[in-house]
């Protein structure tokens, strides 16, 4: 009920007293809901500038540590070489190599555009495919479930920590990943038989990049032919699951008719030769060939595989010539099951759950190291730190059972076939899906603005 006074000759319309309950109820009410609708509409602003500018800050960062004027490392030097033999012997001599022939002419292609040296044109186009991946990164996600807004940049977030020593280097890590990346969107978003021809053809392109991609894909088929299975029904699963192995497989045959005419088996990418003029010189001592001795000799007890020295597998191989180090990932698995069945444990239990942790800010460990000095111990705590949380995500985990299993089975290929550490780099299509679980607790516990400050924080650290 309303009552009229008049003061100084206006009119009020003063509300009883009985009324004045009822207007602040709708207008607390009223700026609870301007205050949550304006706090979503601030939130899908800010968090993708944070985000970007965390990306921005890592291409940055990783050129003042990394700059075009640094001199080659690692295996910079052995694709700068390629695409030298690439442009004195032509596309078809190189293609015959097995090399990463369509990452050799992207660089060389972007070096004549630009005017600019092949390495400067490798370490640029790092960064370029690392902003590619981002993108498709944040589109893969759009197909899990239950997935927020401020989770994906979260997970992109994690993305970024385990991206940062790759960036700015000249290497096919990003090129190839991006690639698989856009197979995996095309596989996980209701693939049409179109689009799982494309995928295959993608996720070639991907493989010959860089040939670990191949991993991906048994793990994209499995993916194909049960998603939505009950629905859909096995022959058009089936059928799509066939034109994506078509699109892989021609491709795949295509590719290599050079390299085994000329060498009459299947050249894949390896760095295990130099060239004289056009001539192919195969190395004396293999990489595979210092990977088995280092998991199976290592009889000076060093650390890791890049500790051991050439001249030591070298020396090795004169003092037992009775014992065959280059041998297939097959013939290691079979000789040596249980050597084989405990790395792949490793890899399964201790390896993958403590690259998750890496990827988070309490990756550190700072507080922990003081008191705890064995690695092993840190490795068990990041194992059943990651089971409890992926119980207490379970509902998560089975919503999105087949997306998480198709990087889960990539990153099982890898550590199979791999007989010695796993390198980060190979696993930058598959981590990120893998932390997914971690990302959905965090979330449920610390402000958004938060995890994104102390990732970033990590960075800098």
């Amino acid at each position: 009920m309303l009552c009229i006074s008049a003061k100084a000759n206006l009119l009020f319309i003063v509300p009883r007293p009985e009324g004045r309950g009822k207007l602040k109820k709708i207008f607390l009410q009223k700026m609870r809901r301007f205050h949550f609708t304006n706090t979503g509409k601030f939130n899908e602003k800010i968090i993708p500038c944070f985000s970007w500018f965390i990306i921005v800050f890592v291409i940055v960062c990783r050129y003042f540590h990394f700059p075009f004027s640094a001199t080659p490392s690692g295996d910079e030097p052995f694709y700068t070489d390629e695409i030298n033999y690439l442009v004195k012997y032509g596309a078809y001599n190189s293609l015959a190599q097995g090399t990463s022939f369509l990452y050799l002419s992207l660089v060389f292609i972007f070096s004549k555009i630009f005017f600019i040296s092949f390495l400067v044109s490798a370490r640029i186009l790092s960064a370029i495919f690392f902003i590619v991946c981002t993108r498709l990164f944040l589109k893969c996600l759009g197909h899990f479930t239950n997935v927020s807004f401020a989770e994906k940049y979260i997970g992109l977030s994690f993305f970024c920590v385990i991206s940062f020593g790759w960036v700015m280097k000249g290497l096919p890590d990003f090129v190839s990943c991006a690639f698989m990346l856009a197979s995996f969107n095309l596989v996980a978003g209701a693939a049409n038989y179109k689009r799982a021809l494309l995928a295959g053809v993608l996720l070639f392109i991907g493989f010959a990049i860089k040939p670990v991609t191949v991993f991906a894909f048994p793990a994209l088929a499995v993916f194909l032919f049960f998603n939505q299975l009950k629905t859909t029904g096995w022959r058009r699963n089936a059928l799509k699951t066939l034109l994506f192995s078509v699109g892989f497989v021609l491709c795949f045959i295509c590719y290599h008719i050079p390299g085994y005419l000329a060498y009459h088996k299947i050249m894949l990418e390896d760095k295990n030769h130099v060239y004289a003029g056009d001539k192919r010189i195969e190395s004396a001592t293999t990489w595979n060939e210092r990977n088995v001795y280092f998991e199976l000799y290592n009889v000076h007890h060093k650390i890791n595989k890049w500790a051991v020295t050439w001249e030591e597998v070298d020396s090795f191989k004169q003092q037992h010539p009775e014992i065959n180090l280059n041998i297939t990932a097959g013939q290691y698995a079979r000789a040596n099951p249980a050597a084989w069945m405990a790395h792949v444990g490793y890899n399964v239990f201790l390896a993958l759950p403590y690259s998750i942790n890496h990827g988070f800010f309490f990756a550190k460990w700072a507080v922990i190291n003081k008191f705890i000095k064995n690695s092993l111990i840190i490795k068990l705590v990041s194992l059943v730190l990651i089971i409890s949380i992926c119980l207490y995500e379970w509902k998560f985990i089975k919503q999105n059972f087949l997306l998480l299993l198709a990087p889960f089975l990539f990153y099982l290929g890898v550590g199979c076939y791999i007989v010695t550490q796993l390198e980060d780099n190979w696993l930058l299509f598959c981590l990120p899906f893998l932390a997914l679980p971690v990302v959905k607790f965090l979330a449920r516990y610390i402000p958004v603005f938060l995890l994104l400050l102390l990732q970033f924080i990590y960075l800098l650290v």
